[in-house]
């Protein structure tokens, strides 16, 4: 009985939090609309599944609306999909072809018509008592089990094709999304492993193990949900996507040499040249202090093409964007690391001062350049001019 109670009171408080933060996703101005109602449905829906822990007395009595809530559970994984692909693509619109991931939902649904939807209330009662002792509860929770697997490895590979996409035409600053994103899917696998054990003891006789179960799977989902929460009022970046103009080095590469059989040839040349005139501009303008940089707007600034801009950095001098303005953020740090007159200077005014917006990353970036954390390197530097 205190398992139980104890799971409806985590079921109750998930639901709660969730209905403020879907308010304020639906509400707050912002650009990345799309992604904030996709959000905001995910945990909708998510709120929904997870409320038949403590409403099932109440829903006893509406068999119809307590089989369709059950089976909302086909419509959570597939709109945190859809919520990724907005996310990691700027340019993301909901179209028809996107009707397909409601398909699991309705044939479930129309399945249930002759054998439950249309039989007498005293009939859809001995349904629900019977339920989870027939084959096709069993059947439904391993096509929603399969249903998450597929669609993780699918939202896995959107972030693994966007991160080439980050890398080679966004800075720091930009980069926030894809890694919270990445974060978001690897808990959502971990949260949802913890309900797949839970569900196969739902279907066993060891009734306390299934309690206990419960108890964990239902502390996974609050978990889950305050980390969403935390994640995107902390962190408001995590909203922007990638330009879906944009295209990989090796594409444009590609294209060029398509269109003129001279290309490696005659434009190595003059991509060396304007190589020298992009460090010149670097070191002059010092851009990488912006930490919303983007290739396509230091290729604006020195008026080229993104595409030159892209094939400059990500092919000639062989480094992606995002390694190639870190790498100027570092030196500039180094820098005021050790002037003595700079001394009072915090880390993490520095970091922020080079264009930087994480202690993380900033740490990360330094380390992997010095070997060195940035308060060793101004401790050794600093010494030797005392």
């Amino acid at each position: 009985m205190g398992t139980i109670l104890l799971t409806q009171t985590f079921s109750q408080i998930t639901v709660f939090i969730s209905l403020i933060f879907v308010i304020f996703l639906f509400t707050v101005k912002t650009k990345h609309k799309l992604s904030n109602q996709l959000l905001a449905i995910f945990i909708t829906l998510k709120a929904i599944d997870t409320s038949g822990l403590f409403l099932y007395k109440v829903l006893y009595n509406s068999p119809s609306i307590e089989l369709i809530r059950s089976n909302i559970a086909f419509l959570v994984i597939p709109t945190f999909y859809l919520y990724t692909l907005s996310v990691c693509y700027a340019g993301f619109k909901l179209k028809i072809k996107h009707g397909l991931h409601l398909i699991p939902f309705a044939l479930t649904n129309i399945v249930f018509i002759p054998r439950f939807f249309l039989v007498s209330p005293e009939a859809k009662a001995v349904f629900f008592r019977e339920f989870t002792t027939m084959a096709e509860a069993k059947f439904i929770n391993v096509i929603i089990s399969m249903q998450y697997v597929c669609y993780l490895i699918a939202a896995w590979f959107v972030l693994r094709k966007s991160r080439k996409f980050y890398l080679e035409n966004y800075g720091e600053g930009t980069t926030h999304s894809y890694k919270w994103l990445f974060q978001l899917v690897a808990l959502l696998a971990v949260a949802h492993g913890i309900v797949l054990v839970k569900n196969i003891f739902k279907f066993t006789e060891n009734t306390q193990i299934f309690a206990a179960a419960q108890v964990i799977s239902g502390v996974a989902v609050l978990f889950f949900l305050a980390w969403i929460v935390l994640n995107a009022l902390y962190t408001p970046t995590i909203f922007r996507g990638v330009d879906p103009n944009l295209k990989l080095v090796a594409s444009l590469l590609h294209k060029g040499k398509r269109v003129n059989s001279k290309f490696s040839e005659s434009t190595d040349k003059e991509f060396k040249e304007k190589v020298g005139q992009l460090r010149e501009y670097m070191l002059r303008e010092e851009p990488y202090l912006d930490s919303s940089l983007s290739l396509n707007r230091l290729a604006l600034q020195m008026k080229i093409s993104s595409r030159e801009m892209s094939i400059l950095i990500n092919h000639h001098l062989g480094q992606h964007f995002f390694d190639f303005v870190n790498e100027y953020r570092i030196k500039k740090a180094m820098q005021i690391l050790k002037d003595p007159s700079k001394r009072k200077l915090t880390i993490l005014e520095i970091l922020y001062e080079v264009g930087f917006q994480s202690k993380s990353s900033f740490n990360t970036a330094f380390k992997k350049y010095t070997n060195l954390t940035p308060s060793q390197y101004r401790s050794s530097h600093l010494l030797q001019v005392d």
